[in-house]
C-alpha cells in the first residue's frame, strides 16, 4: 500500500475484488476495505504445503 502497509492472505476466501476497492479478510477476522488507487504491487508468494 501507499502508506507502507502489508496485507497477507492466506486463502482465496478471505479477499474479495471490486471495481474500486479490495476486501482483505485478516487472521484475526477483521476486514480491511482498500482502494485500489493506493496499491503499489501484489507478490504472490509460493504455499508451504508444497
Amino acid at each position: 500500500m501507499a502508506a507502507g502497509e502489508k496485507y497477507e492472505v492466506v486463502d482465496r476466501y478471505s479477499i474479495a475484488l471490486g471495481k474500486t476497492t479490495v476486501i482483505v479478510v485478516g487472521k484475526d477476522d477483521m476486514p480491511h476495505i482498500l482502494p485500489l488507487l493506493t496499491m503499489t504491487g501484489i507478490s504472490y508468494l509460493k504455499s508451504a504445503k508444497s
